[in-house]
């Protein structure tokens, strides 16, 4: 519906609220142009959502104060990335865009030749993007210039392992270089559809399979 909220679920004292608590309290709403289809954001003391009308929003989070509002040409299906100062979304207009929220200003795009689709990460000032056509791509955090493109290695950057990056796509998993983008080494993970850790460096991942099954692999 549009509709970007935030919810109390526990007194000012800090005491959580009688049952049932699923529902919580209502602080402030906003309604955007297009439907949320994905994640928000905190970044820093902001929220900040992309719609699926390119509708980009920043709010305080905790007065609700709207803080920024820009436009893309088309939204996001991948959800979006933050550090502490700026909002990383990849857009299905063929760009990646970094926002910081006051004013939404745009620090600064990088255009690809496809929609950006798969799921993004951000690690040590470093952006990964998968680019269709063109492969993994690292991104300076900062600046929006190419570290390193990877051609032969597709998917999405599911986790970090002992510095190097856990790449995930088509029932396989690739080790990356962090700093020059060479792939390592590869394993099949047949029937195995979405890696999912608990933290997103040197966590435990579980490997969820298509059948239902849930594998759980821990760093050693």
């Amino acid at each position: 519906t549009g509709r970007l909220l935030a919810h109390a679920f526990g007194t000012t004292e800090g005491d959580l609220l009688p049952p049932p608590r699923e529902m919580g309290l209502t602080r402030w709403q906003y309604r955007l142009a297009g439907a949320i289809n994905t994640k928000p954001v905190q970044v820093g003391s902001a929220i900040g959502t992309v719609t699926q009308a390119g509708d980009v929003f920043f709010a305080d989070a905790r007065t609700g104060s709207g803080v920024g509002r820009t436009k893309i040409a088309r939204g996001t299906e991948a959800n979006p990335v933050a550090d502490d100062r700026t909002m990383y979304a990849a857009s299905t207009d063929q760009s990646v865009y970094a926002f910081e929220p006051k004013d939404a200003e745009l620090r600064w795009r990088y255009r690809t030749a496809a929609a950006l689709k798969d799921p993004i990460a951000l690690h040590d000032g470093v952006r990964y993007v998968q680019v269709p056509g063109q492969g993994l791509t690292a991104l300076d955090a900062d600046s929006g210039s190419e570290l390193w493109i990877n051609p032969d290695t597709t998917g999405y950057v599911a986790a970090v392992r002992r510095g190097e990056l856990v790449v995930f796509e088509d029932a396989s998993a690739s080790l990356v270089d962090t700093n020059r983008g060479d792939t390592l080494a590869t394993a099949a993970l047949p029937g195995i559809v979405r890696l999912v850790p608990t933290t997103f460096v040197d966590g435990t991942v579980y490997a969820l399979g298509e059948n239902g099954a849930v594998a759980r692999f821990d760093p050693r």
